[in-house]
């Protein structure tokens, strides 16, 4: 959970779970998280706290937890990042390359889309680009073996850490991001798929819903699986000029986003007293 830098009267400060409290996150390591929530309950740590919600849906998890006398407000969160898509991506039908661009943990569910990996047809080629810290050795040694899983078709690279400000590299060879999570109350690394035009297939446990009728991407529930491989083979099989239509979604999304002035009016209001 992050607190604010801007404390207000009577020293309560703001805190943003960021999306700690949904269920997907509490569910990793359920004992150790509901121990620190009860404890913090009983000594009423956060009585005097203004809680900052990312989402009406992330507002929710906060009272579930904390009761319906906690302050919470709703704004979305301000991302600095500016929509700009490459001109001259080529996309040919039956190949494409897929990136994970995201900390490399259970919650993010990489194992899984390697496991969907290996169900794409051999007719497909699909070069795979995974970014990310490595935080758990266990889990990556677990996502090696399914690695070595993987059908001719399907070549992965581990590409490590890209440094802050450098996203736009990550996405700029890249067709389609891929982030299965349990659980996002924002998910910086969506919005920045969109704004460089990179359509995403997604778990539905984010704020971004409905994206394929917006040519944007997809997004499922995780129980759902065969719907991420169909939609893995949809991406791949697309050609140009398919493909232009849903670069140019991707980015009109990410635009109603990031230049949505109620966004901004949210965040003023998240500080007044």
């Amino acid at each position: 959970m992050k607190i604010a830098r801007k404390y207000l009267p009577e020293c309560k400060c703001i805190i943003a779970p960021r999306g700690m409290l949904g269920a997907g996150a509490l569910a990793i390591k359920p004992l150790k998280k509901l121990a620190f929530i009860s404890l913090s309950k009983m000594l009423a740590t956060f009585d005097k706290v203004r809680w900052h919600a990312s989402t009406e849906q992330e507002a929710k998890e906060i009272k579930a937890i904390f009761g319906n006398r906690a302050e919470v407000r709703v704004a979305l969160n301000l991302s600095s990042v500016k929509p700009a898509v490459s001109e001259t991506k080529i996309k040919n039908a039956g190949q494409m390359n897929l990136v994970f661009f995201s900390r490399i943990s259970k919650k993010k569910n990489l194992h899984l889309v390697l496991q969907w990996l290996e169900k794409i047809p051999e007719h497909l080629k699909i070069t795979f680009h995974i970014y990310g810290t490595l935080e758990d050795d266990a889990y990556w040694s677990q996502c090696n073996d399914l690695i070595k899983l993987l059908p001719p078709n399907i070549t992965v690279e581990y590409k490590g850490v890209v440094d802050a400000g450098k996203s736009e590299s990550v996405f700029e060879n890249n067709h389609f991001s891929i982030l299965p999570t349990m659980h996002e109350n924002y998910g910086h690394a969506i919005v920045e798929s969109l704004a460089f035009g990179v359509p995403v297939i997604i778990s539905n446990n984010t704020p971004w819903h409905g994206l394929e009728a917006k040519h944007a991407g997809f997004d499922f529930p995780l129980e759902n699986q065969q719907q991420f491989i169909d939609s893995i083979v949809k991406a791949a099989s697309m050609d140009q000029k398919t493909y232009k239509l849903w670069q140019q979604g991707a980015m009109e999304l990410a635009k109603e986003v990031l230049n949505n002035s109620d966004t901004v009016n949210q965040n003023k209001k998240l500080f007044a007293e």
